[in-house]
């Protein structure tokens, strides 16, 4: 993948991107890349010369990056230790994984990861994503094929937009800039499975490959029921979503004297903005469209 830099952003931007470029370490597979579409990565390796990104879109990862840099510098206390990558080999494929913390916690050890994210994501999912859950487990098994007696999981959420302000407007938000997030330890004999399953994916990964809906963020369609004011217009802000149009048009008809049912159709965010880097090479996703 080639970088641009089509704003004339100054070279330090380039150069830090080029030395904190994300790889494998020598391994077949990252832990990150083992929890994701086996597609994307088929997709990713066949036209790795003709796809590009340009510096500007990689503020996030920029962000990201700097903040397990700051927080590594903190980590001088016994028995912590920042930044550790593990390997193990499953099923004749090589995993490789980087730990952003490992401290004390119990009889065993914490593994915690650093996540930089909306305050808007915490609100929609407060016990975390499904796949931080997949990719802290994985990291789990990697730490214990090392020797390592792993004995909780957790994100540490950095909420990069949050405000006092947003705390006074919703009784879900976020009550703090920084959260702490326990996620659940699989046995490991659940662990075992998962990777097993995952690696096979990945051994078989073609251009026939299918993406999930999980795979592709995807967001299901609802139906808003939006009531009218006293002068005849639409209020902006909807009453209720419900998941079909069938209890919208219910809550409407007993609930509202005049209202409007929206349909808000569902969407592929990964593949509309191309989150992937791949969607222009994607026929799973051309077809659907």
């Amino acid at each position: 993948m080639h970088i641009t830099n089509k704003y004339s952003l100054p070279e330090v931007f380039e150069e830090f991107e080029r030395a904190n470029k994300h790889s494998a370490e020598g391994a077949d597979i990252s832990a990150t890349t083992l929890i994701d579409s086996p597609r994307i990565r088929y997709l990713k390796d066949k036209h790795n010369d003709s796809l590009s990104i340009d510096i500007s879109d990689m503020a996030l990862s920029i962000l990201g990056t700097a903040v397990h840099k700051v927080l590594e510098e903190g980590a001088k206390m016994p028995g912590v230790i920042a930044e550790k990558r593990y390997h193990a080999t499953v099923d004749r494929m090589s995993i490789s994984g980087q730990i952003d913390l490992i401290s004390p916690y119990g009889d065993g050890k914490l593994l915690s990861d650093y996540k930089t994210v909306r305050a808007f994501s915490l609100q929609k999912e407060p016990n975390g994503k499904a796949a931080w859950e997949n990719q802290l487990n994985v990291y789990a098994t990697l730490a214990e094929y090392n020797g390592v007696n792993v004995s909780g999981l957790e994100v540490i959420a950095i909420i990069r937009d949050w405000s006092a302000a947003g705390l006074e407007r919703s009784d879900d938000y976020p009550k703090a800039a920084i959260v702490r997030i326990p996620i659940i330890l699989w046995s490991p004999s659940e662990r075992m499975k998962y990777i097993k399953d995952r690696v096979e994916l990945h051994s078989k990964s073609s251009e026939e490959s299918v993406c999930t809906n999980d795979d592709t963020w995807a967001s299901t369609t609802t139906w808003a029921v939006h009531e009218f004011t006293k002068a005849g217009t639409m209020k902006k802000r909807a009453s209720r979503v419900f998941s079909s149009n069938y209890e919208a048009m219910s809550f409407a008809m007993e609930n509202c004297s005049h209202a409007e049912i929206v349909e808000r159709k569902g969407k592929r965010i990964r593949c509309e903005g191309n989150y992937c880097d791949v969607s222009e090479y994607c026929t799973q996703w051309r077809n659907e469209q």
